[in-house]
């Protein structure tokens, strides 16, 4: 067989020669990806807006490419990033003191709430100027909004979540309709659900997120600043049913499941990623003050839809009583941290930092850090400054770090269109498998490399496997173009040479009866294919092997 390894290589070798601008089947495998290919902008590229502000930026929200800066206390300036020179500013029209507190904006960027010092809320549509109190709100510090993804619309919010300071969950709905002098009010309605409690009492609702699975299931995730509550159930059937008192009323009696951590920031902050808008999220970070709690969210689970959770600790110098992280957002592979005064990224799947990104003392210390779900975009700001980061080709790399943790499939899903990149992959899982002496899946996956041909027959040829070896040859042999015909026959005789050898070997021997007819039917098949006879005939081996008793 080694001649016949011999006379294959230097049929390689002289396609490659007469073919120069087509690759072969010889091409070795470098175990390198082109270095070129990785000279890319970095995943994450910041931008400072050419904007100074003419009083302090006091909260900042964006989504759906819609742009709302609350400036001093009396003066909101909304900006259509579509149409950024176009700028509109609304004066709230306040003659007391109170500050902006918080400031939430829908998903579809039409319902903006401005949450107050002094319990007050109010209410700004996109497409208006008036600035509308909610009255039944009144009497609550807003800390979370829970926003409808499934029924919100531009003209109306649908039933709404929002947490207060005092650990109550509402549930609400605004409605854009002005009417007129006396037309209705905004907040159609404002009803309690539910309280959260920690150790000593009623506490803050620090995020609310509000979802619905694929098999129509509800389920609201809530945060307090040690606790993380789950609440899972389907609507009741009736009026009520878009609501979410339904959904709550199933743990009046029992407390939801949760969990919890020691330490305190005073405050936590939960992020989902969503690949698409109306969809379901996959996966959620929670930072409070033990450090970021993440992993992926299955929709599927009965009892809990958190999974594959890891808790990433604070390095030294971050975290409660020193330098505390004040926001945190997340993308598909990572999550971003803002301390005052720097970004820092960490990477989802290794628990690396991978970004840290420092801010000028000149533009004072970051306040909030929020992600545009629609777009991708992240945006950060001080009292006097902002900034927006662009997330570029993320997954660029995930294929190597995949490759590293030897989970092959993934690896290959995130390489697909990177052929360099996909050999390297199916090289490291072949030689994976041989390692495990799953000889046919490492042949399966040597015959779709560039590796050299010659090195992997031997290895199958000193491991004694010679039907992984011919498992490698036929997948080899079926992978060949009409023009390698040199190639093709040699293969076709190396294999009808192995088949010969293997009915040698079994034939005679009652125990491996039942082997040695199903390799003599695989022989029977692999001879009455016309293109293997065509090539066999070529080399003069059909006659010997067409020649064979092979009995019964």
């Amino acid at each position: 067989m080694a001649s016949i390894l011999d006379e294959y290589e230097d049929s390689l070798s002289r396609s490659a020669a007469l073919q120069p601008g087509c690759p072969s089947v010889g091409i070795p495998h470098s175990g390198y990806v082109n270095a070129q290919l990785e000279k890319d902008v970095p995943i994450f590229t910041k931008q400072r807006i050419d904007y100074t502000p003419s009083e302090r930026i006091t909260s900042l929200v964006v989504s759906c490419n819609q742009l709302c800066m609350s400036l001093g206390k009396d003066t909101l300036l909304r900006i259509d990033l579509g149409k950024a020179n176009e700028p509109n500013q609304v004066e709230l029209g306040r003659k007391d003191d109170a500050k902006v507190h918080k400031m939430f904006l829908d998903h579809t960027g039409s319902h903006l709430l401005i949450a107050l010092s002094s319990t007050e809320v109010l209410y700004v549509n996109r497409n208006g100027q008036k600035v509308r109190p909610l009255a039944r709100w009144k009497g609550q510090l807003v800390e979370s909004v829970g926003w409808n993804k499934a029924l919100g619309t531009e003209s109306g919010t649908g039933p709404i979540l929002v947490g207060t300071a005092h650990g109550q969950i509402f549930e609400a709905e605004l409605s854009a309709s002005e009417g007129g002098l006396f037309g209705p009010a905004p907040d159609l309605y404002f009803r309690p659900l539910y309280v959260l409690n920690e150790e000593g009492g009623p506490a803050p609702v620090c995020s609310l997120e509000a979802e619905r699975g694929p098999d129509g299931r509800g389920f609201v995730i809530a945060t307090t600043r040690q606790r993380l509550f789950q609440f899972i159930g389907r609507a009741a059937e009736g009026a009520e049913a878009q609501g979410f008192s339904g959904l709550f009323a199933a743990y009046t009696d029992h407390p939801p499941p949760f969990r919890e951590f020691p330490s305190n920031l005073g405050y936590s902050e939960l992020a989902f990623y969503t690949p698409k808008l109306r969809s379901a999220p996959r996966a959620f970070a929670w930072m409070m003050g033990d450090g970021v709690l993440y992993g992926a969210l299955d929709c599927g689970r009965p009892d809990s839809l958190l999974s594959e959770e890891r808790v990433w600790e604070y390095p030294e110098g971050v975290g409660p009583g020193a330098s505390p992280p004040l926001a945190i957002v997340l993308t598909q592979f990572h999550f971003l941290l803002l301390l005052a005064d720097r970004v820092e990224a960490v990477c989802t799947l290794t628990g690396q930092v991978v970004l840290r990104d420092h801010f000028l003392e000149k533009f004072g210390p970051l306040k909030h850090m929020v992600k545009d779900s629609s777009t991708g975009q992240l945006w950060a700001y001080t009292e006097r400054a902002v900034f927006r980061y662009h997330v570029q080709r993320e997954a660029r790399d995930v294929w190597r770090t995949y490759l590293d943790m030897n989970r092959f499939d993934l690896a290959k899903e995130y390489c697909r269109d990177r052929p360099d990149c996909l050999d390297t992959v199916l090289a490291r899982e072949a030689d994976f498998c041989f390692r495990q002496r799953r000889y046919l899946e490492s042949a399966r996956c040597y015959a779709l490399t560039q590796s050299y041909f010659e090195e992997i027959a031997l290895k199958f040829l000193e491991a004694h496997q010679e039907e992984a070896l011919a498992e490698f040859l036929q997948r080899k042999l079926t992978g060949l173009k009409p023009a390698e015909r040199t190639q093709a026959t040699l293969l076709t005789t190396w294999l009808t040479e192995l088949y010969l050898s293997r009915l040698g070997a079994l034939q005679g021997d009652p125990e491996a009866l039942n082997l040695y007819r199903e390799t003599r039917d695989r022989f029977r098949a692999f001879l009455s294919s016309p293109r293997h006879k065509e090539w066999l005939f070529a080399s003069r081996a059909y006659p010997r092997a067409a020649g064979q008793s092979w009995g019964h």
